[in-house]
């Protein structure tokens, strides 16, 4: 059934027809690939509290 669904011409300015998951999928494969998207200012935030609990700054340059 869900093949089905999909295989339904998109409505216009739509690239494909999606199910419920289909977007969920889609952003769990790109993450895992990719890495999850944060901010600048989090990942300063996120480096100064591994630094101040000890973790050693040549593993804290891989994220840099």
């Amino acid at each position: 059934l869900l093949d089905e669904l999909r295989s339904v011409t998109p409505a216009s300015g739509f690239d494909k027809v999606q199910v419920a998951g289909d977007p969920e999928k889609a952003c769990f494969r790109q993450r895992i690939k990719k890495g999850i998207p944060i901010s600048k200012e989090i990942l300063t935030d996120l480096l100064a509290v591994a630094k101040a609990i000890g973790i050693k700054d040549k593993i804290l340059e891989k994220f840099l």
